[in-house]
């Protein structure tokens, strides 16, 4: 309760801090000759940087690390799959071709009897 009061607090100080912005930009620029549309350009990049100053950054970083260290590791040797699977490894058969299954975000390859490989592409509002 009480946080939630102080985050409502802080956004109606945030209005009040962009509503002042608007005006004293439109006042600025119409005192120089230009539109007031142009004075209030500076004000909301201003308060766009005080919520999403880290945005930029974040998204860049994002996109590197998904696209370099992304992924999935096992760490067991082919030794310790077969012994914890006796039998296995002697009845599955190479597929030189694999099959191919593509749904709206995942893609399916079909290595052998036992193993698929699932590729799943997820798209985020802002990443």
């Amino acid at each position: 309760m009480v946080v939630g009061f102080i985050i409502l607090i802080g956004l109606v100080v945030y209005l009040i801090i962009s509503i002042a912005m608007i005006y004293f930009g439109i006042r600025y620029a119409r005192k120089k000759g230009k539109p007031g549309w142009k004075g209030v350009q500076l004000a909301a990049i201003a308060m766009y940087l005080i919520v999403l100053w880290d945005f930029i950054h974040f998204h860049i970083a994002h996109k590197y690390y998904c696209a370099t260290e992304g992924g999935f590791t096992v760490y067991k040797t082919l030794e310790e799959w077969k012994m914890e699977n006796p039998g296995v490894a002697d009845i599955l058969t190479y597929k030189r071709s694999s099959d191919y299954e593509k749904s709206d975000n995942k893609e399916r390859y079909i290595l052998n009897q036992r193993f698929v490989w699932d590729i799943t592409t997820e798209k985020t509002f802002l990443v």
